[in-house]
């Protein structure tokens, strides 16, 4: 009975050595693939928005290291996971792209509904569906093949109905990418953006603040001209008119305000923790 027992054994382990390459497998290492350009990516719009004109350097000083350890282990993760032949029957392997992946995603769960609801905010929008749709390769392409492994034969493949949602998956978020990128390229302004402007106002953008109170009565129409001196990418959102348009560096962007009352129009910057940092203003409607 023991020698029964050790011969399975004996048969399983070669199981699952002879195990290929699958298609969960080379979805992981897509994953990764694209989780270091993610990241890539983000690092740069980083730099780019706490840059020398932010005034807050430090936070660029303090992100390369963090952001290319991320993309290293995500790089080793990924050639490992094409390319060592060890992997193929470990099983524990494959769990740790899915726990890296989502402790990533989790830690930029609070910002995922805001950006993937903007994508007229182009950087913020590309970055959250690049790494979003990363890692969702990484995390449904990794817990397969741990079960892969497991049981000793593929689960998903690439004729299947695994191929036919990852080339739509694919589809999607190419399809989101484009679309963000020609909303940065047409900006717009909500309702009343076709109107004439009865009334013209200006403010400028200095050291992360909108500099200007504009007033304006009920039932004129607002021509606002944004000025952006700076060399950092801003944003000009009213809610409550659904107005979102991008503030590229060293431009002037016109925009055509509405309202449908008099009160208190409170705009803002939508680029990652600006608002928060003051760049907030208001309408005055009488």
């Amino acid at each position: 009975m023991t020698a029964i027992t050790e011969r399975a054994n004996t048969v399983a382990r070669v199981e699952r050595q002879q195990l290929d390459r699958t298609f969960a497998m080379t979805v992981v290492g897509a994953g990764c693939s694209v989780m270091v350009a993610g990241l890539a990516y983000f690092l740069v719009y980083l730099i780019g928005v706490y840059g020398p004109a932010s005034g807050d350097e430090r936070i660029v000083r303090n992100l390369p290291p963090i952001f290319t350890s991320v993309a290293a282990i995500f790089g080793v993760m990924g050639t490992l996971s094409l390319a060592w032949a060890g992997a193929r029957r470990r099983a524990w392997f494959w769990l740790i792209p899915v726990v890296v992946a989502a402790w990533i995603q989790a830690f930029n769960a609070q910002d995922l509904p805001y950006d993937l609801a903007r994508p007229a905010n182009t950087a913020a929008f590309l970055v959250t569906v690049i790494l979003l749709t990363g890692a969702i390769a990484i995390i449904g392409g990794g817990i397969v093949a741990f079960l892969e492994i497991r049981r000793g034969r593929p689960i998903w493949t690439r004729s299947g109905r695994a191929g036919l949602v990852s080339v739509a998956g694919i589809g999607i978020a190419v399809g989101a990418a484009a679309t963000a990128l020609l909303v940065g390229l047409v900006p717009t302004g909500g309702p009343g953006g076709t109107k004439t402007p009865t009334v013209t106002r200006v403010i400028t953008i200095e050291d992360l603040a909108f500099v200007g109170s504009p007033r304006m009565k009920d039932g004129e129409v607002l021509g606002l001209i944004i000025t952006n001196p700076e060399d950092v990418p801003h944003s000009f959102d009213i809610d409550s008119l659904d107005i979102h348009v991008q503030v590229s560096p060293e431009t002037t962007t016109a925009v055509v305000i509405q309202p449908t009352g008099p009160g208190n129009l409170e705009f803002y910057c939508s680029v990652h923790t600006h608002r928060e940092r003051g760049m907030v203003g208001t309408i005055s409607v009488e």
